[in-house]
Order: C-alpha cells, then structure tokens, then sequence
C-alpha cells in the first residue's frame, strides 16, 4: 500500500475518527490521537482532580480549526482551547468541555 507521508501510517495505525465542527459551519470527519489524562485530587502536594483532553492531528487536516470550534468523539463534544502546529506535520490540540 502507498502512503503519502510517514505521518498519514501513524494516524492509520493509531488514530480514532473524530468530526471537526467549524464554528464557521461544516463539518469533516479527521483521524486523530485522543489523550484524555486525568489527575486525581492529592492534599499534600495540592495536586487537584481534573481531567485533560488533549488531541494530535495531521496538520494538513486542520489547517482550518480555530479556536473555539469543537471536536466530537464518542458521542461527545470537546471545544478547541488552544492549537499548536509542531512544523513536522502534527497539531496538537487542548481541548474542553465548556
């Protein structure tokens, strides 16, 4: 099989389907890396309980995301907070539920 980039066999192999909603309207479906990290509450050192969605996305992808527009994955609806282009062909998205 022919791929077009190193990263496009990551996001085969790896990657879940999410739907990119522009705020903009319309919508596309994207490949992507879900990472929901999670920190739970530790009274000594203050550590507070939170969880911390984060995707990874070929750029090319989302090139058009702004902030503010939402991702869905699993039936559930995540906002853009912050997006951050690597320069290696990956986006690394911070996301939130409000």
């Amino acid at each position: 099989m022919f791929y077009d980039s190193d990263e496009e066999i990551y996001f085969k192999d790896f990657a879940i389907t999410g739907l990119l909603l522009s705020t903009k309207g319309g919508s596309k479906p994207i490949r992507l890396i879900f990472d929901n990290n999670y920190q739970a509450v530790n009274v000594d050192t203050g550590i507070v309980e939170s969880a911390y969605p984060l995707v990874l996305a070929r750029s090319i992808d989302v090139k058009d995301a702004e902030h503010r527009d939402r991702i869905e994955i699993n039936n559930t609806t995540y906002y853009i907070k912050s997006i951050e282009d690597d320069g290696t062909g990956f986006t690394r998205m911070e996301l939130s539920k409000d």
